[in-house]
């Protein structure tokens, strides 16, 4: 890894508090896997309150900035707005999460990858759809892009993109203010279609993240299988808390069981699973 690098990992909370116990999933695995690097949580205030009333601080280190995140769009969008609250130099590298996320190995070897790059890193997620998915999907930007644009992804076999997560460097703050130019909310996919259109309309984005992600965390999962790549993405469902809290506590258990805090984290997360229940009743899906 290179010393001159700073190595920024980040994600947005916002909305549904017990979206937190998904958060903690992703930051427990950063610290059985060795994390080094920075972690931002970019949440409202509700959200900021429950992670700093959480025993897990005593492993993990993290930064918590307050932004207006109040239902699951918005949460969703902030992951756009980093620039705007997190001083951003030419020598950071940052890796966007989404909170269903598990890593299973060590990611430092990511951030060497885009150390010049003008481009922004992202997967495409066909691997849990029937053949390849395009661009002119809906959930990937089809419906904002017009007839001659369309035609040509169609043509072409553009691949849609998957939001979930991406590395970036500065060159990115123009491409991240030009989504949140357009966004807004009701779209069919949250803010992942103008993801899609922005990085197609711009043309500065490589597939290089599909080597260390996968999106077929719940297959996976459902056959006990140990992933084959580094990052694991609970794909699909946005807002589907206990979906995905159970199916990724299920596959924590599998491939985390025999590291020695994983037991310990694991009953601080479900002591404050119980607190979550206590304060803001039942589970909002």
């Amino acid at each position: 890894m290179n010393k001159n690098v700073n190595n920024i990992i980040y994600f947005t909370l916002g909305g549904n508090p017990y979206y937190s116990l998904l958060l903690e999933l992703c930051l427990i695995s950063l610290f059985l896997t060795k994390n080094i690097n920075r972690i931002i949580i970019l949440a409202d205030q509700k959200l900021i309150n429950i992670l700093n009333n959480s025993k897990l601080n005593k492993f993990i280190q993290y930064e918590l900035k307050l932004v207006n995140s109040n239902d699951v769009y918005h949460s969703s969008l902030n992951k756009f707005s980093i620039f705007n609250h997190v001083n951003i130099t030419n020598i950071d590298r940052l890796l966007y999460l989404d909170t269903d996320i598990i890593i299973y190995n060590n990611i430092d070897i990511l951030f060497d990858a885009i150390y010049n790059s003008r481009e922004i890193y992202v997967s495409n997620d066909s691997e849990i759809s029937e053949g390849m998915l395009l661009m002119d999907s809906p959930h990937h930007g089809g419906l904002l892009f017009n007839e001659k644009q369309l035609g040509d992804i169609k043509k072409n076999k553009i691949k849609s993109i998957n939001a979930g997560a991406f590395l970036f460097n500065i060159n990115s703050k123009e491409t991240f203010s030009n989504i949140l130019s357009i966004a807004k909310p009701g779209n069919i996919c949250l803010e992942q279609p103008f993801f899609n259109y922005i990085l197609h309309q711009n043309n500065n984005y490589k597939y290089k993240l599909q080597k260390y992600i996968t999106h077929s965390g719940y297959i996976l999962s459902e056959k006990r299988e140990l992933p084959s790549k580094p990052i694991i993405h609970f794909c699909g469902g946005p807002g589907k808390f206990r979906y995905k809290f159970i199916r990724m506590v299920n596959y924590m258990d599998l491939i985390f069981s025999n590291f020695d805090k994983y037991p310990e984290m694991r009953s601080i997360l479900f002591n404050n699973f119980k607190n979550l229940t206590k304060n803001f009743g039942e589970i909002l899906e």
